[in-house]
């Protein structure tokens, strides 16, 4: 499945639950900016190879390994403004 995802997009973390406790990762929740894109393989529960977008964040740099993080931890943010109110929602 092709991601929709593009550079400065806002997106919001979905998924946080990360092994590697050492390095700052994003929150569940969350508001990032994507700052750049690659393609990596995934093995998330099993040992198939799954292909997919690791993005990396303008607001979490992690020194030593840069880390991206893996596309299906996020979702498109929508702004919408309704009355005097700023709405944000997930699409």
């Amino acid at each position: 499945m092709p991601s929709e995802f593009y550079l400065g997009e806002k997106i919001v973390c979905t998924d946080d639950r990360f092994r590697r406790s050492s390095l700052t990762t994003p929150v569940i929740g969350g508001v990032y900016t994507i700052r750049g894109v690659i393609t990596k393989g995934l093995y998330p529960y099993d040992d198939s190879p799954i292909q997919c977008l690791g993005i990396f964040l303008q607001e979490i740099r992690n020194k030593e390994p840069e880390m991206s993080f893996s596309e299906w931890r996020f979702a498109p943010l929508e702004f919408r403004e309704e009355k005097s109110t700023d709405e944000v929602s997930v699409k």
